[in-house]
């Protein structure tokens, strides 16, 4: 057995390794690494790597999920997961029927890897599976998308859960290239999980057992980050995915867009100006999240207060959301048709198969 074991481990090692390997090399060569930062380097924190690599993730939309047969080896295909949550928890749907539900069972250890070429980007977790056979479950996790796959929520689909232990991630454009002498990219190590219940099990934990300590409950440390950062957290999807491109990556493809001087110089504005607008609009919702904290806190709650704080939370992540959308409108009405078909080409989005949410 524990050779088996030790088999699975190597087997998904040098996958994961081998998938990454042209990737590292063009992350060496490009045009980003080596030059002079634009800002002071500073020391990138465990909450601010959290926060770029669900952006990345994110971003990605697709992932894949790479599992161990019986004889040790690695097999991999791709997935349509659900968003990760905040604490990078990666839930996902599949054919009961399917092979990797039997690797899963005999040895859950698993790769998820995430790539982003327009960065580049890419973040691999590695950790549990969980498989999950629950109605009330299922239908909190439900995909419009899926519904073409699965026809009988109930009996054509299974879910898996990853929970991750450790991650690893090279992000040029946030400036986390890793070991320039191994390649060895940045990592972080996740907290061990308390064993989980089967999929049998009647009796599973809430997720919210799973949450450490926080200053305000109803926000991760790293979306606290990423909200003081002005960064996107998936709230520009409804423009983005409707073919309206952001400010942010049309600059990053300035010459795949062939975008001229006054474009491009035009974008740099509308960068700016929603950059801070939702810098402003998501401290005010930190606060207004933190005061509804304090009342439940403080035991100070009643049906008034209860109202005006969560709808002035409301209208903070409501102002956060604006500056995001009137961002990629505004880019929309810059770039002409062949430039918008292009940032969607380059972005991955042909055919409308991908879902990639950002700026």
């Amino acid at each position: 057995m524990r050779k088996k074991q030790r088999r699975t481990r190597e087997g998904i090692k040098w996958l994961v390794f081998a998938s990454a390997i042209g990737f590292t090399s063009s992350v060496a060569n490009h045009p980003a690494v080596g030059k002079e930062p634009t800002e002071p380097v500073h020391e990138t924190s465990r909450a601010e790597i959290l926060s770029i690599a669900r952006e990345v993730m994110t971003g990605a939309g697709f992932a894949t999920l790479i599992t161990t047969d019986d004889s040790g080896a690695p097999q991999a295909r791709i997935m349509d997961p659900l968003p990760p949550t905040e604490e990078l928890f990666v839930w996902m749907g599949t054919n009961p029927k399917s092979r990797k539900v039997g690797q899963i069972q005999a040895d859950s250890l698993v790769a998820l890897t995430y790539f982003v070429p327009s960065g580049p980007s890419y973040v691999t977790l590695h950790g549990q599976a969980r498989l999950v056979d629950d109605a009330a479950e299922k239908a909190r996790r439900w995909k419009k998308e899926w519904e073409p796959h699965y026809p009988d929520r109930k009996e054509s689909l299974l879910l898996i859960e990853v929970q991750p232990s450790r991650l690893e991630i090279i992000s040029v454009p946030h400036g986390l290239t890793g070991d320039p002498e191994t390649w060895t990219p940045d990592r972080l190590d996740f907290p061990a999980s308390p064993a989980t219940p089967s999929a049998t099990n009647a009796s599973t934990p809430s997720p919210y057992s799973k949450l450490g300590p926080r200053e305000i409950k109803a926000l991760a440390p790293e979306r606290i980050v990423g909200l003081e950062a002005g960064h996107g957290l998936g709230y520009a999807m409804a423009a983005e995915l409707n073919r309206y491109p952001g400010p942010k990556h049309a600059i990053e493809l300035a010459e795949t867009l062939d975008l001229s001087q006054d474009q491009l110089d035009a974008l740099h504005g509308l960068y700016d100006e929603m950059h801070s607008a939702a810098v402003q609009a998501g401290r005010e919702l930190i606060e207004a999240e933190r005061r509804l904290d304090r009342l439940f806190a403080d035991a100070t709650v009643d049906p008034k207060s209860l109202e005006d704080a969560t709808q002035e939370a409301a209208a903070a992540e409501g102002r956060v959301r604006l500056a995001h959308l009137r961002a990629h409108l505004k880019t929309a009405l810059l770039l002409d048709r062949h430039q918008t078909h292009l940032y969607y080409s380059a972005r991955g989005y042909e055919g409308g198969a991908m879902h990639h949410p950002g700026h």
